[in-house]
């Protein structure tokens, strides 16, 4: 039964770097998938993978998934997805090591147990993570394109917008980060000392004496 209603898909994708600051902000994925004579489309499901790693501060390394759902009452040849890669957090990572999801296979690709393959087994589990990402702001757009279309083309448009991620510090980051800190509050505050000290001895705003020490006349 598989292999009666496997299709060829056919794919294409590239990232787009619009600041020129060296990293990604745009994925444009298109998966072009023949259609028989008389199939219509009216919903569609789609899992993303993703390889996430960040290098800063804590490194870490993980498989992510971007599930896309959608359907339409009216059949149609074509779907334009457009939204965010949103990151899901619930505890912070570790600051020592790596924090490394690679070994959590997300699907099992040998494996024969239909089950794996379920999406909502593979969403269940994927949930328990710590880390998830997940379309936000998401746009769907269904098109007709005919009826003598024979193919159906999904076109996604992801973006990669500022992620935020909390993790727990160690002891010298912390004692580096409070020293840095330390430091510039008491270079500014002994310049304002000095700066004040200076002003009130130089216009005399407070009352001062001069005292002549009889040191050397003891001695004599």
């Amino acid at each position: 039964m598989v292999a009666r209603n496997y299709r060829a898909p056919v794919v294409s994708s590239y990232e787009e770097d619009l600041n020129q600051d060296g990293k990604k902000d745009n994925l444009y994925l298109e998966i072009e998938v023949p259609l028989e004579e008389g199939e219509r489309v009216h919903a569609v499901k789609l899992l993303l993978g993703f390889d996430f790693r960040l290098y800063t501060m804590t490194r870490l390394q993980m498989n992510s998934l971007i599930y896309i759902a959608s359907s339409s009452a009216i059949a149609s040849n074509q779907l334009t997805v457009i939204g965010d890669i949103t990151l899901n957090q619930r505890e912070p990572l570790k600051h020592r090591g790596v924090n490394n999801y690679l070994k959590e296979n997300i699907i099992k690709p040998d494996s024969t147990d239909p089950e794996d393959y379920d999406i909502a087994t593979i969403l269940e589990n994927y949930a328990r993570r710590n880390l998830t990402t997940y379309l936000s702001n998401p746009f769907y757009v269904w098109t007709p394109r005919g009826e003598s279309a024979s193919s159906f083309l999904l076109k996604v448009r992801l973006q990669y917008p500022t992620l935020t991620l909390e993790y727990t510090p160690g002891v010298w980051q912390v004692l580096k980060m409070a020293w840095v800190q330390y430091l510039a509050i008491l270079v500014v505050f002994t310049v304002i000392f000095w700066r004040i000290k200076e002003y009130v001895f130089t216009n005399q705003i407070v009352p001062t004496w001069a005292a002549a020490s009889d040191v050397a006349g003891k001695w004599q």
